[in-house]
């Protein structure tokens, strides 16, 4: 019977531009998340696990490349690394991939110790750009387009799910949405002020919904249309701190489906059966439905407007924003299931999950697009004694002031490393391919 070593082969990278590149490696590895909700309950120890689908699945290698010629054969594979396109892996182990090289570069010269043999370390991600479509035409405004459908359809469904229809419906809700309101003034307060139109806008929007909730819940549609502005507003005053707004957006939205309107299913135990109790952790729910979806939206919008440096910061952003989306509809999908009994009538009929999956894609591919122009980040790992003036020269070809404070900043050199630096430490640089 055949055995692993059998099965593994020569690893290879095929790069956009066709150039086939060998390499030997050492041991493999492959990284998936796992999508998983835990559910706890008063009373019952432990938790209910629900398992959803698999997500990202990364392949990181290290790629050795030995003898006389060694240095520039690992030269060849990096500058592959960093073509503008889709690659094909060729994977020792575990089979043939489309693939986008995504994170940091990594290249150890060991070329002493290690009897001339460089190393290069990469992740390969086989899937973004097979799952998402890649921007053509105009992408923004495919992804603005898509984002006002999802406004439309999550305040009309908002309005047809919440059952208002009392003055003790509306008063049982004042509480769950001013909470929630409360809860992103105090996550993206900060972020708003960062532009004057923007925070005067996110605070008149605050005021509305605190100060006007009992004229406003006599009109759920409008309601919910505010709400979805909340939230998404201070998107619009984010400009090259994209990553930082889309982790707050994620705080945001974890906060919320972590809030008690976020899980109904306490509040429709067993021994909960008054109507007007249940419609009320519904209604609460609901609300709490389109806050946390939104701001998958927002962290859309953000991706979508803002800038960003380096190949890695777009595919991070990529990445970030489908987990967010995956981890809010997975959410969703257990939400849904226990409302079910309260609320058999009111079915999810997918308009909103629709538009905010189609903004999420056009986003993804977007950001895949966008990445394959900015520069590659790469690190180059310190073999001997040097001072950092050395290094920018042989990193960047020149020492101007700009240059250096790069080096300094990015990398937050001590004193005394920009006086010497010391074998091993790694430095962190962008450099066009």
């Amino acid at each position: 019977m055949p055995t692993w070593r059998d099965r593994v082969r020569k690893g290879a990278y095929i790069s956009p531009s066709g150039s086939r590149i060998e390499f030997d490696f050492e041991d493999v590895s492959r990284e998936t998340e796992l999508r998983n909700t835990a559910f706890e309950f008063p009373g019952v120890e432990g938790a209910f696990v629900q398992q959803h689908k698999r997500g990202s699945q990364a392949l990181p290698l290290r790629c050795y490349f030995s003898g006389p010629q060694c240095d520039l054969a690992a030269t060849v594979f990096e500058e592959a690394c960093f073509q503008k396109g889709i690659g094909r892996l060729e994977h020792p182990l575990y089979g043939t991939f489309d693939v986008v090289p995504v994170g940091q570069v990594k290249r150890n010269d060991n070329l002493v110790a290690a009897a001339n043999q460089t190393v290069v370390e990469v992740s390969f991600w086989p899937t973004l750009r097979a799952a998402y479509p890649s921007a053509a035409g105009d992408p923004t405004g495919g992804i603005e387009d898509a984002l006002a459908a999802y406004k439309l359809a999550c305040a009309s469904q908002f309005a047809e799910r919440t059952s208002l229809g009392t003055l003790v419906d509306q008063a049982q809700l004042r509480n769950p949405i001013q909470s929630m309101a409360a809860a992103c003034n105090d996550a993206m307060g900060a972020t708003a002020s960062l532009d004057l139109i923007v925070s005067q806008d996110f605070a008149d929007a605050l005021s509305g919904i605190v100060t006007g909730i009992d004229s406003a819940l006599t009109d759920p549609e409008s309601l919910g249309s505010a709400l979805v502005d909340l939230i998404m507003l201070p998107a619009d005053a984010v400009s090259d701190a994209v990553m930082d707004a889309v982790a707050q957006f994620t705080a945001l939205a974890d906060a919320i489906m972590d809030s008690i309107a976020g899980n109904p299913e306490i509040g429709l135990l067993p021994t909960v059966v008054l109507d007007d109790r249940a419609r009320a952790v519904v209604n609460a729910y609901h609300a709490a439905d389109l806050m946390a979806s939104s701001c998958v939206a927002a962290a859309v919008s953000a991706c979508a407007t803002g800038t960003f440096e380096s190949r890695q910061q777009a595919t991070d952003a990529a990445q970030a924003v489908v987990d967010l989306f995956d981890t809010v509809v997975a959410w969703r999908d257990g939400a849904f299931a226990d409302i079910y009994t309260a609320d058999a009538g009111n079915l999810d009929t997918g308009e909103t999950y629709q538009a905010l999956h189609d903004s999420v894609a056009l986003t993804a591919g977007y950001l895949v697009e966008v990445s394959f122009e900015l520069l590659p980040q790469r690190v180059h790992i310190v073999t001997r004694r040097r001072t950092f003036l050395d290094l920018a020269g042989e990193l960047y070809g020149k020492v101007d002031n700009d240059t250096l404070d790069r080096i300094v900043n990015e990398n937050n050199l001590t004193g005394d490393e920009i006086v010497e630096l010391q074998p091993g430490r790694e430095i962190l640089y962008y450099k066009a391919a």
